[in-house]
């Protein structure tokens, strides 16, 4: 199963796919590439795992999609 990590940067939000180096998806509000990652997820894999990290890293809240 796929999953996707919702990371703080330095420059806002991001999403990241564990099987890709390039980012998803990114933008200043983590609602907003929250959502965009759970569409793109359904559409691209259809079952995903969503893990929202916290500013020090750690996994704050799991989705599963």
């Amino acid at each position: 199963m796929k999953q996707i990590h919702i990371l703080k940067t330095v420059k806002g939000w991001t999403a990241k796919c564990n099987s890709a180096p390039a980012d998803l998806i990114s933008g200043a509000d983590k609602n907003v590439v929250v959502k965009e990652a759970v569409g793109l997820a359904k559409r691209l894999y259809g079952k995903a795992v969503i893990f929202i990290h916290g500013l020090d890293g750690r996994i704050l809240e799991q989705r599963d999609i």
